[in-house]
């Protein structure tokens, strides 16, 4: 059965197998501490509990921890992609429309869906991606 190696360090598994290609190149970490093969199986083999990532512990070994909140500055980029996403899937719904009123062939329902949805975009436009998490999004129209 194969070892491993576990490092606080790097929060990284190293197969022995591979120690000595590990110290030729000077990579293999200082702090690395053999871990059982259920540990190995546990923290590298399968996927984290829900809401959970791994960890080092406080005794060298991997522990699940709670996925840290997202900071301020990640909120933001959430929701301005988030923005910038609602407003391309928004310009594509309004685009077709607008051909059919430009034209002049516009049925009633085009033309109330071009007004919602022209007036959804707006609103979009409007939010301040500054405030998350605390945004209140508008409602998407119903097509």
């Amino acid at each position: 059965m194969e070892k491993f190696f576990y490092s606080a360090q790097t929060n990284s598994a190293y197969p022995e197998a591979l120690k000595d290609a590990y110290l030729e190149s000077k990579s293999w970490p200082a702090d690395s501490v053999e871990i059982d093969s259920n540990i190995y199986a546990e923290f590298f083999m399968s996927y984290p509990p829900a809401g959970k990532v791994r960890a080092p512990g406080k005794n060298g070994q991997p522990v699940w921890v709670d996925i840290p909140a997202l900071s301020k500055d990640e909120l933001v980029t959430e929701a301005e992609s988030k923005k910038q996403y609602l407003l391309s899937v928004s310009n594509s719904v309004i685009q077709p429309l607008s051909y059919a009123v430009d034209t002049g062939i516009a049925t009633d329902n085009e033309i109330r869906l071009y007004n919602e949805w022209r007036k959804y975009s707006v609103l979009l436009n409007r939010i301040d991606t500054s405030l998350a998490p605390k945004i209140n999004w508008p409602t998407q129209p119903i097509i």
